[in-house]
């Protein structure tokens, strides 16, 4: 009777672990599907449209991990940001680094909309977070693995410190983003040169 009992209980045990796999399973396979189908209508100009796929994405998310969870607020914040709701966008990429808190990236996307918002102290100090966690990353990887994704929020923040008239500051930072992706220099100085021809001309 024991014995059986017991094998009634693995049974059950092992039916159940096998429909927990498949529904989560069906979860990450409809987050892929949603997410894909929202950025198809994102590059196609359907900002609702993608708002409202990327809305079910983050739904089902969680099955996928938090990463992709991460990923669906962020995503979901770039067609707010199309439609003028920079208030709706900041509020999914604050979530996303709530969720994702040592993503360099996501520091990086927030201060690029903080820079959106004219909060320019804001935006800096993203910028100057995620290069803190991404040199401490670099730290641990060798030079063949220091790839280009490392440089955006360098090339950013030396950006806006030019803007600022920080210029050697924004050398500084230049010089590290070219080092990590030297394929961005040509598209780094058309972006200096439109700087400097914003900034106010000095006395």
């Amino acid at each position: 009777m024991k014995a059986s009992l017991l094998l009634l209980l693995l049974l059950v045990g092992v039916n159940f672990s096998a429909r927990a796999q498949s529904d989560k399973l069906i979860k990450t396979q409809a987050y892929k599907a949603y997410s894909r189908s929202g950025l198809e209508k994102l590059r196609s100009g359907d900002s609702d449209g993608a708002i409202a796929d990327f809305t079910e994405a983050i739904k089902v998310a969680p099955a996928a991990g938090d990463e992709a969870l991460a990923g669906s607020y962020v995503n979901r914040s770039v067609p707010f940001q199309s439609k003028g709701d920079l208030d709706a966008a900041l509020a999914d990429v604050n979530k996303a680094i709530k969720i994702q808190p040592r993503s360099f990236v996501i520091y990086r996307n927030r201060g690029l909309l903080f820079e959106k918002r004219k909060e320019l102290d804001k935006a800096l100090a993203d910028y100057t977070k995620a290069i803190k966690i991404s040199s401490e990353l670099l730290s641990y990887l060798p030079p063949t693995m220091r790839g280009p994704q490392f440089a955006p929020a360098y090339l950013s923040r030396g950006l806006l410190l030019l803007a600022r008239g920080n210029d050697a500051e924004a050398e500084k930072d230049f010089a590290k983003g070219i080092e990590l992706d030297p394929a961005s220099k040509p598209r780094l100085e058309k972006k200096i040169q439109e700087v400097k021809e914003k900034r106010p001309a000095k006395p």
